[in-house]
């Protein structure tokens, strides 16, 4: 995959992803950490909430090139995600699956 299909795939399955919040415990942009923005340090803590599930995502990217049809992006995000959290609804994977996977044809990633 070229890099910047890469690139993309990653936006619009990170975009989905934050909408979507499929692990209770990560972060998401809008999700602030339980610390006052005015200690040292918040920003730290706010990037490592991300940082778990940005390196999901970039995986999900790596392995495009194996998805044919839309259960296999089904199967792959169930995957990715049940690793973090194993209480990741199924039925959420293939809702959000068929999401990504008809815009991931849009930009040519599959």
């Amino acid at each position: 995959m070229k890099a910047k299909i890469a690139k993309q795939a990653f936006e619009i399955i990170r975009e989905v992803v934050h909408r979507w919040k499929p692990i209770s415990w990560a972060g998401y942009d809008d999700d602030q950490p339980d610390m006052d923005p005015s200690e040292p340090g918040y920003e730290a803590a706010k990037s490592m909430l991300c940082d778990e599930l940005d390196g999901t995502v970039k995986s999900i990217v790596k392995q495009l090139d194996r998805v044919q049809t839309e259960n296999d992006l089904y199967f792959l995000l169930h995957r990715a995600f049940s690793e973090l959290d194993d209480r990741v609804p199924s039925e959420e994977c293939k809702k959000y699956g068929a999401e990504i996977y008809n815009s991931l044809k849009k930009v040519g990633a599959l």
